[in-house]
Parts: C-alpha cells; structure tokens; sequence
C-alpha cells in the first residue's frame, strides 16, 4: 500500500464524525503540494485507483478499498454541488478554492462506468492566470507574441492537443490586454477555466441553445476591441471569427491541429475563404509542453525532488507562422501542408521536431519525451537509454 493510501485512510479512522471527508481533504493537499493538474479517481473490480497528472503524465499514487469510493464520490458532488442522488448519467460542477483545505479551486466531472462512477477534478491553481513572462516560451515566440497582441486588430491562432498548453498561454496574453483597462475584451469559453479580471466571461451551454456560433454573434454586438473564441469546431464559428479579424477585432482562439500550417489548413476545410483567412491572420502558435531533465537525477533515474519520475517541470516548443505573402499566395493556389511549410521556412519559421531535438541535444528532455509528445523517434536512442540505464 502506497504511502498516500496509508495517510487517507489514517485521516479517516481519525476523524470519525466526518471520515470520507478527510480522506477526501487529504487527496486534495496532497494534490495542490504535488504540483498535480488533474486527479483521477478510477473505478476498478477490487479496489479504485487514485492517479495525479504531474507534468502532463498520470501517475498513480493511491489504491483505496473498493467500498470506499461510492462516499468518495459522494463527497466530491457535495462540495461540487452536483446531484448526490444520480449515478446513472454524467455531471460537472465546481469546488471553490474556500471549501477544502487545499485552497484550490477545481473543475469537477463525474462519470458513470462499468464499475461505478468515475471522478476527474482539474486543480485551477492557487495564483490564477499566469503573466506573459511566467509562460517561459522561448525569446523568439515570446516576441512574436508580444507583437501581435500589440495589433489593434487581426485573427491569433492557438493550435495543439488537449494539455499542450493553450489555454494558459491564451489566459496570459488575455490577462496582459485587459491589464489597462483600455480595450474591452469579451470571451466564450467552455468550459470558463478561471475568473480573468477586467475580461467579461461567458460560459457556453448549449442545453440552452447558447454554442460558439451564435454566442461569437452575440458578443460582436457588446463593442469589443478584444475577442475569445474558446475553440473554432464548426464552419460558421470559423468564418464569424474570421470576419471579426477583418472588421477591427483582435480574435484569439484555439484549433485542434498538430502545427501552425495545419491550423490554417483546418480553418480552410471548415470553408473559410483562403483570402479572408491569409488577410485576417496575424499569427499562428503551436506548442507543446516537453516534461524537463530533473536537475538533480536526469531523465533515467529517479530521486525525491522529482518523486522518483526523472522529470520535473515542462518546457513549451512553440512554432511561430506569421503570413507572408508567398504563404498567402499559397492558401489562395489550394496549397497542401507540405507546400506550406516550404513557404514558411523562407521567412525563419522553425517546426516543433526542430526545437524538440535542440533541447534534447542539451541535455534538457529526453529522447522518450520526444517521442512522447511529438512522435519523433531519435536514431540511437534506444541503445543510449540502455546504457545509461
């Protein structure tokens, strides 16, 4: 039994009058001084599994009696004000920072599964959104970005997988417009990840026919200098964007893509003109969040500053495409991501598999990391694990 499981069920015999609820109160401290993004709480035939998401990777850090987990969970929809007496259908809610010990808010979702319900609480950070400088891109990125949140107007494409870091380089660059208090800046989101001050914030609900389409139309007619589209997933959230770039709105927003050519190529099969989308653009990002060399053990061993992973902390790989006029030129000929690519190289644009080997090349990741996140597999370093191992 894995020290935390000892500790959760030490809290509970302890506290008799309330024991669920301190074994609860112990995950969640353990969670926020772990530096944990996500905690899993998972369902099994025997017994549940409690798993921290440290540095993008779930780890698995407690496994609780099986007849624990149904007052578990019932405690997690009690502090998430969910329905305590429906197991058979999903449900998300959250927990303010002010009702747990851990003094973090976090964004509940509850599933039903074959073995019971199955519970995913986001920790949403004890400091809020992060500055711009705290991002740690690299200096070429941060400039370009810097750059283009200067531009009175102009569309700013986010593009990556679940957990590459978007949203939180979205809700810094947000942060950094709002901090004059000087444009008005409006988003809709889905779900709202934390409160951003001076940024009005609305929450998508489609049970009440209120989707990215028809809430981007509504907010264009609050006079907005500055728009948030959480996600571009359908034709016409795609071309309203597109047009709000074109009539003197800043737009930021995010596209499920693997890079900054692909994003463009996404937005042009949802039917955007290639011209209104080569005239709108200001810049494309793309990242992704390597997990670093700890300092102390290296990527093959283990120690107690990085709990035994060889990890700790993450470095973002971030491609910058800005448009230029042989790239337009491109969108507009029907140009493929090859052919894309070709024209962005002419102007310095480095891919992410570039930046990912330089710092594999310093020793700051792994070759593991790079085939982890990016796919990449380094000739050789497989026999060089071995050894070092």
């Amino acid at each position: 039994m894995s020290d935390l499981s000892q500790r959760c069920l030490a809290a509970a015999a302890r506290d008799s009058e309330r024991p669920t609820a301190a074994a609860v109160d112990v995950l969640l401290q353990e969670a926020a001084a772990w530096g944990a993004s996500d905690v899993h709480v998972s369902p099994e035939s025997g017994a549940f599994r409690v798993r921290f998401r440290l540095d993008g990777v779930l780890s698995e850090v407690a496994s609780l009696p099986r007849e624990r987990l149904p007052l578990l969970v019932q405690r997690i929809k009690v502090l998430a004000g969910l329905l305590t007496y429906r197991s058979d259908r999903p449900q998300d809610g959250r927990i303010n920072a002010e009702a747990t010990p851990a003094g973090v808010e976090l964004r509940v979702a509850v599933l039903p599964t074959l073995h019971g319900e199955k519970a995913a609480l986001r920790l949403l950070g004890h400091a809020g959104p992060r500055r711009l400088e705290e991002l740690d891109w690299p200096d070429h990125a941060a400039e370009a970005l810097t750059g283009a949140l200067r531009q009175p107007q102009g569309l700013l494409l986010f593009a990556g997988p679940a957990g590459s870091g978007k949203t939180t380089s979205i809700y810094a660059a947000l942060r950094a417009l709002a901090a004059s208090g000087e444009r008005a800046c409006v988003t809709i989101e889905d779900p709202i990840e934390a409160a951003l001050s001076g940024v009005d914030q609305t929450e998508v609900d489609r049970g009440a026919g209120l989707g990215f389409a028809n809430a981007l139309r509504a907010l264009l007619r609050h006079d907005p200098e500055v728009l948030f589209v959480g996600e571009v997933r359908d034709a016409e959230t795609a071309r309203t964007a597109v047009e709000a770039g074109l009539t003197g709105h800043l737009v930021l927003t995010t596209v499920h893509a693997g890079g900054a050519c692909e994003a463009l190529l996404r937005l042009r099969d949802l039917g955007v003109e290639p011209y209104a989308l080569g005239a709108s653009l200001s810049a494309a990002f793309a990242q992704r969040l390597l997990r670093q060399a700890c300092a102390e053990a290296g990527p093959h061993s283990g120690c107690a500053a990085c709990r035994g992973t060889g990890y700790r902390g993450r470095l973002p790989v971030v491609e910058v495409l800005r448009p230029s006029p042989a790239l337009r030129e491109a969108l507009l000929a029907g140009a493929g991501v090859g052919e894309l690519r070709e024209r962005a190289r002419d102007t310095g644009w480095e891919d992410l598999a570039t930046q990912a080997e330089a710092l594999l090349a310093s020793g700051r990741t792994s070759a593991a990391e790079l085939e982890r996140c990016l796919g990449l597999r380094v000739p050789g370093a497989d026999a060089a694990r071995r050894r070092s191992g």
